[in-house]
């Protein structure tokens, strides 16, 4: 049976548990997700019984069944059409959880904790999720990339209307072995930076605003994620590889940027 949001967002508060939104990653179907999102579930009610609710996102990863994919099976390249067409499910379904997530009001949870965790190609969902909250009417985010610059106001201060009232909704994200660029958490240097991939443009500093706290989990011995650094990303490290990236995380000078206050680095 069809929901309204407002039925939906209604029914899990009156769960009256922790909430953690769980996002699948690439190639992952209903099915695994369920699976996984049981085994999740199990392992909270060990430790929290009754405390902890896990809700799946299912958004439309590529089965590999697809005219394209089964034609590149026939010449070895069925993952990375696989992968590039998850890509682009990725960031319709971040457009859409933005409307779902804009439309959970923290008065309505009863000081219940919201949490994010997004695994692998989801992190790229979730991301989206960040990028779509500075578009406003045909403003398609250039405002929030040149405002963010500014030295002397916040990211809260110059953020759209939409993304100020859902500041903090969250308590905990969590990017976990994230098929995103390592560099999505990276300061811009100034106002003509090119790097595409830092946190205003990547949708992160976005995120950074919407959660009290960001858990960045990985691991150097993550096979998948080095494969598809070299395959797929002509190279580019994930953040699920390598982790965060700043000088003055690591000490080498600089001072703690607008973002980096909310990380969790492990």
């Amino acid at each position: 049976m069809w929901h309204s949001q407002a039925e939906f967002t209604a029914l899990l508060a009156k769960e009256g548990k922790e909430v953690l939104f769980y996002i699948h990653g690439m190639g992952q179907q209903t099915s695994q997700m369920v699976e996984a999102t049981d085994s999740m579930q199990t392992n909270f009610d060990k430790q929290k019984p009754e405390e902890v609710l896990v809700v799946p996102v299912d958004w439309a990863a590529d089965d590999g069944e697809s005219l394209q994919a089964r034609a590149a099976g026939l010449v070895g390249l069925a993952t990375v059409v696989r992968y590039w067409e998850d890509q682009g499910n990725a960031k319709l379904a971040g457009s859409a959880l933005w409307e779902l997530f804009s439309g959970l009001k923290k008065e309505d949870w009863k000081g219940k904790p919201l949490n994010v965790i997004a695994h692998s190609m989801g992190n790229r969902v979730l991301r989206c999720v960040g990028k779509s909250a500075v578009i406003v009417d045909d403003d398609d985010g250039a405002s929030w990339y040149e405002a963010g610059l500014q030295k002397d106001k916040t990211l809260l201060q110059v953020a759209p209307e939409a993304l100020q009232s859902n500041e903090n909704l969250f308590d905990n994200i969590f990017f976990v072995a994230a098929d995103i660029p390592e560099s999505v958490f990276e300061e811009p240097d100034g106002p003509n930076v090119e790097r595409a991939e830092h946190a205003l443009q990547s949708g992160v500093a976005a995120l950074a605003l919407m959660t009290k706290r960001m858990h960045v989990l990985h691991a150097k011995t993550d096979e998948a994620l080095n494969k598809e650094s070299i395959i797929v990303n002509k190279g580019h490290a994930r953040l699920g590889e390598h982790g965060p990236w700043s000088s003055a995380l690591l000490g080498l000078g600089g001072e703690s940027t607008k973002v980096w206050d909310k990380i969790n680095d492990e």
